[in-house]
């Protein structure tokens, strides 16, 4: 109980100070994006990853499903446009959770995406076209 209440305590200290109110603005409104991973149909969980995967500056989502892996292209006003698979995830024909990870792996400069997943895993290279 001491815990989760030293946790709340924490919380309440932290967002003390994101109250923009003292400055004329109001605080921001977050923008809520029910994006369709493609997994609904599957009994699988689906792995998450957050990285800016096309090298504008903004953070993109991607999402790993039996269906494959899914770009989700952070339009920078808030919303996600879906780009629809980029990948095989290699989990197509198994009922099993996914794991994803974003990260330059062959040392580019532009990251790449792990999946793992009951047939393995596979190391991605990023096929996305970077905007640098």
């Amino acid at each position: 109980m001491k815990v989760f209440v030293f946790l709340v305590a924490l919380v309440a200290l932290i967002c003390s100070g994101c109250d923009d109110t003292q400055s004329g603005k109001a605080p921001p409104i977050a923008k809520e994006n029910d994006l369709e991973p493609g997994a609904q149909l599957n009994n699988a969980g689906v792995g998450v990853a957050i990285a800016d995967m096309n090298g504008d500056g903004h953070l993109d989502i991607v999402v790993a499903t039996p269906n494959g892996v899914k770009y989700f292209e952070n339009n920078s006003k808030g919303a996600f446009l879906d780009r629809g698979v980029i990948a095989d995830s290699g989990a197509q024909l198994n009922n099993a959770g996914i794991g994803l990870a974003v990260a330059d792996i062959d040392g580019n400069g532009i990251p790449d995406v792990v999946v793992a997943s009951p047939n393995g895993v596979r190391i991605i290279k990023n096929p996305i076209q970077q905007k640098k």
